[in-house]
């Protein structure tokens, strides 16, 4: 058994000169890269690596850790896409990316983006099983809100496309269990929330999901974005939400989401924990108090924070 782990990349092209020897790495079953001086590296580069990557069929455990990233194009997220389907044995996925900041205010389109040549994803002969699969990502915007300067985006979706995509993607990932996501300091999106569900209504296998927000400037709308979308994910035995942040939520907001978590039957177990909540505490302590008269609910009140959880059977 082989295990590798890339510390840093000094010199532009030092991944294509890596990739082939990854390639060949037949018994590789461990892989951990890591990228502090992403300056250095062109993104041809960690095409490569990808590539090699895919090569290495016995991978089980593959971990990757951006600093400063700069936003990729769409092509790498397709060749790294199809890269990590050929690999039948890998259970835990491991992403850590910070964003670079003012990454999303720049333009990193390059000439081959802009062409109208469509990007192919590729169709493997082979079964690929994903049975007990973890999925562990993370982003994370260094010093501010990437994004808060952005003025204006104009995004044109075709949905039947992109229902039609996401049935797709679901069957390649068929036998994952569990998803991890933390962002730090990246602005949260409702669309985002709304397509994450309806995307997780197609991964039948998916029971474990965990997401935690930390001064991502969270809103009302995206916490019942999750209120809309959970009910539609009944293949989830365990589900968790943490938001931290100022400014905080409504009282109407939280209980709506825990009114729909007390009718959710399936889920064995959630945990959901809000705090910096910015209200009055005996405030916090009453919502509490309508809360736990929900079905299954339990809650524990500080002066700023409250955390809901399902009540198990000695609690009844």
């Amino acid at each position: 058994m082989l295990n590798l782990v890339v510390r840093r990349v000094d010199f532009p092209h030092e991944l294509e000169t890596i990739a082939p020897f990854v390639s060949r790495l037949s018994r590789l079953r461990s892989f951990r890269v890591e990228f502090p001086r992403t300056e250095n590296v062109h993104e041809n580069g960690f095409i490569q690596l990808y590539k090699a990557i895919g090569n290495c069929s016995q991978l089980r455990s593959f971990e990757w850790k951006g600093i400063e990233m700069a936003v990729r194009s769409p092509r790498f997220g397709l060749i790294a896409h199809n890269a990590l389907q050929c690999l039948k044995w890998l259970k835990n996925y491991k992403v850590y990316d910070t964003l670079k900041k003012g990454a999303l205010v720049r333009n990193h389109a390059t000439e081959s983006e802009k062409s109208d040549k469509p990007l192919k994803q590729r169709n493997t002969r082979k079964r690929v099983t994903n049975e007990g699969q973890t999925r562990d990502l993370t982003f994370f915007s260094t010093g501010e809100w990437a994004d808060k300067e952005v003025k204006e985006t104009v995004e044109i979706v075709d949905k039947d496309m992109q229902i039609k995509l996401m049935k797709k993607a679901a069957q390649m990932l068929l036998g994952l269990e569990k998803m991890r996501f933390l962002r730090i300091k990246t602005l949260a999106n409702f669309e985002e929330i709304v397509n994450f569900f309806t995307y997780a209504a197609y991964l039948t296998t998916l029971t474990h999901l965990e997401t935690q927000y930390l001064n991502c400037q969270i809103s009302d709308m995206e916490v019942l974005a999750f209120a809309d979308g959970l009910p539609k994910a009944k293949q989830l035995k365990y589900f968790s939400l943490k938001v931290i942040q100022k400014p905080g939520l409504s009282e109407e907001c939280i209980k709506q989401l825990a009114g729909v978590l007390s009718k959710l039957d399936n889920l064995l177990s959630f945990d959901v924990y809000f705090r910096r909540l910015g209200m009055h505490p005996q405030g916090i302590k009453d919502l509490g108090n309508r809360i736990q008269r929900f079905r299954n609910m339990q809650c524990c009140c500080s002066k700023e924070s409250i955390h809901i959880y399902r009540r198990s059977d000695t609690e009844e």
